[in-house]
This record gives C-alpha cells, structure tokens and sequence, in this order.
C-alpha cells in the first residue's frame, strides 16, 4: 500500500473524529487500519496530534479530538508536520475520492494553494468538514 501524504492522513484522521463524535463514538487504533492507514503512518501521525493537544487517549483505549474544529487551520496542520504552504499533495486512491466526501474540496485548496497560499491555509477543520452537503453515512467507512 501507497502512504497517503501526511497532510491528507491527518485530514482523514481529523474527520473521523469529528464525524463519529457528532454521534457519540471515539476513533479506535483498529478502525485507522480500516480507512488504509498503515500502522506506522497512523502512530506516528497520532503522536503528533497527542502532542499538539488535539487528539486525546481516554480510559478505554479510544481516541476524541479535544479542540474545537474551527480553530484548527490546515496551516497549523502543515507547521506540526514541518511542511510549507506549497506541498502538492494528490489523492492517490480512487476509493478515497468515493468514500471521503470533502476529497474534492482538499484537492481544490491544494491547487489554488500555489496561487493564493496564505489566504487557502487559514482555512480551519470545520470550514473543510463543513463543506460538502452529504448524507449522514457518507463518508463512514467501518465506524468500529
């Protein structure tokens, strides 16, 4: 399996917290494996949003995103990983592009990115998020 770049790995990992927890449900370290991050990708980037205050372990083993959506901007994003504005980040799967609803509107950002790049990166979580009209189980990929 291709490693999907960290930018966008973090995004799908964002997301998945943000939707399940508009339900009530936490992100598990199995339910990564199922969305197609290895193993590796996912701690590692897991890490960083413990770290950064963002994701948080509770008593069960889960994990809860701890700050509100909206004052996450992809630039904060992009500073925790070490990248600049500029990555030219391209969804690599098919089945990402169906499965993941706000695909289309990451790529868009990321190609306006190389025009208008300060303005595109202070865009926050629930703006992206927010995006897209869907259903509300667009998007689930094995919530477990």
């Amino acid at each position: 399996d291709t490693e999907l770049p960290d930018l966008l790995a973090v995004l799908i990992i964002l997301w998945q917290c943000w939707r399940r927890q508009q339900k009530g449900r936490s992100l598990s370290d199995r339910s990564m494996g199922i969305i197609g991050l290895n193993v590796e990708q996912w701690r590692r980037l897991r890490n960083v949003l413990l770290g950064q205050g963002v994701l948080e372990k509770t008593a069960s083993g889960q994990y809860v995103m701890i700050r509100d959506a909206d004052t996450i901007r992809l630039v904060d994003i992009s500073g925790w990983l070490g990248q600049g504005y500029g990555s030219d980040d391209q969804v690599l799967s098919e089945k990402l592009v169906k499965a993941l609803p706000w695909i289309a509107s990451y790529d868009g950002l990321m190609r306006e990115n190389r025009q208008m790049t300060e303005q595109n990166m202070t865009t926050s979580l629930q703006k992206l998020f927010s995006s897209n009209n869907y259903s509300q189980d667009a998007g689930d990929l094995n919530e477990n």
